[in-house]
C-alpha cells in the first residue's frame, strides 16, 4: 500500500510538472536556458553546497545541546543520506529516518536524537512561515494569492504549535504514540516497540525539553536564519541569471510559499507542486514572461532540491556497503 501512493504520489508530481512545461513552453524555456548568465548560475551552485554544510552542522550543534557529540566527517554522510530519504517521501514522511541511520552508525538510541530532527522542522518551518509573511507585507500580490498565502500560513504555524506542545510533554507525547502505533501495528518492525513506547516517550520527552533553553534557541535560531536567507539569495541570483529583475524579498516569498505548498501537496520533493507555485508566483508578481519564471526555477531546483538528492542518494549507496 505504502508503495503504491508513493508511486500515485510521483505520478501526480510529474503531471503537474508536465502541465508547467506545457504551459510554458518547451522550447521557450530551453531558450531562456541557452541565454542564462552561468556565472551567477554557477554562484547557486555554490549556495547549494554551502546550504549541505551549514545544515548538517545546524544538526550537529542540536545534536551537542542533547548530549550527542560526533565529528563532522561521521555526522556529514548520515545527515545528507537522511536528507535524500526525506526529500523523495510524501510530506518529507522519510525525516525519521536520519535518526535511525544514527543509531545504526553510532549506536545511538533512536528516542534520543530524533528530538533534534524534530526541531530542526520546527524551526524551518517557524522561519519560512516569518519570511513567507513579510513577503505579503512588502510585495503586492493579488487577492486570491494574498488569501490562499495566509491560510497556508496560518495552517502552518498550527501545526508546528501542535507539535511543540506535544513534544513538550510526555503524557502527551505517549497519547500521541500510542495512536500512531495502533495505526501501523500491522508493521513487523512496528509491533517490536509496543514494549517500549513508553521508555521512548520518556527519552524523547527528555531530550526535546532540553530545547526549551532560551540559550540554546536563540543559537539554533541564530543558525537557522542565515540557512534562509542564504536560500532565497540562490533563488534570487537564479532569477537574475534568467534576466528576472527582483529583489531578494520577492525570491524569499516566491520560494517560502512555493515550499509550504509542495509539502502540504505531499508530493515527493514537492516535485511539480513547488516548482509550479514558484513559477507563477514570480511571473506574477514581478511581473514576468511565463517561460522565463519556470526556466530560473526549474534551474534552481536542479541546482539545490535535485543536487541535494543526487548527493544523498550517492552518499546513502556508500553507507550501505
Amino acid at each position: 500500500m505504502l508503495m503504491k501512493f508513493k508511486l500515485v504520489s510521483f505520478l501526480m508530481g510529474l503531471i503537474l510538472l508536465a502541465a508547467l512545461l506545457y504551459m510554458s513552453g518547451v522550447e521557450r524555456i530551453l531558450s531562456e536556458i541557452s541565454k542564462a548568465d552561468m556565472g551567477l548560475l554557477f554562484l547557486v551552485l555554490a549556495t547549494s553546497f554551502s546550504l549541505m554544510y551549514m545544515r548538517a552542522f545546524r544538526w550537529k550543534t542540536l545534536l551537542e545541546n542533547i548530549g550527542i557529540r560526533l565529528e563532522m566527517k561521521k555526522l556529514f554522510p548520515v545527515f545528507i543520506s537522511g536528507l535524500f530519504i526525506s526529500n523523495i517521501t510524501p510530506a518529507k514522511t522519510g525525516d525519521p529516518f536520519r535518526s535511525y541511520l544514527l543509531k545504526r552508525k553510532a549506536g545511538i538510541e533512536f528516542s534520543k536524537s530524533f528530538p533534534s530532527v524534530v526541531m530542526e522542522r520546527v524551526l524551518d518551518i517557524s522561519i519560512v512561515v516569518l519570511l513567507s509573511l513579510t513577503g505579503l507585507f512588502f510585495i503586492r500580490v493579488s487577492d486570491l494569492l494574498f488569501f490562499s498565502s495566509v491560510a497556508l500560513i496560518v495552517f502552518y504555524a498550527t501545526a508546528i504549535l501542535t507539535v511543540v506542545h506535544i513534544s513538550a510533554s510526555r503524557g502527551r507525547i505517549l497519547w500521541f504514540s500510542r495512536h500512531v502505533y495502533n495505526l501501523f501495528k500491522w508493521v513487523p518492525r512496528i509491533k517490536v516497540l509496543e514494549k517500549r513506547i513508553e521508555s521512548m516517550a520518556t527519552v524523547f520527552n527528555n531530550s526535546f525539553l532540553r530545547f526549551g533553553n532560551k540559550r540554546i534557541l536563540l543559537g539554533a535560531f541564530s543558525i537557522s536564519l542565515p540557512i534562509w536567507i542564504l536560500e532565497s539569495f540562490g533563488l534570487y541570483l537564479a532569477m537574475e541569471a534568467f534576466g528576472l529583475k527582483a529583489d531578494i524579498i520577492a525570491a524569499a516569498f516566491a520560494l517560502t510559499i512555493g515550499l509550504l505548498v509542495g509539502i502540504a501537496s505531499s508530493l515527493p520533493g514537492g516535485l511539480g507542486s513547488t516548482d509550479s507555485t514558484m513559477a507563477f508566483i514570480i511571473s506574477a508578481t514581478l511581473p514576468a514572461p511565463l517561460p522565463m519564471a519556470t526556466a530560473a526555477v526549474l534551474v534552481h531546483r536542479l541546482l539545490t532540491t535535485w543536487l541535494t538528492i543526487f548527493v544523498g542518494a550517492a552518499f546513502l549507496s556508500l553507507e550501505a556497503k
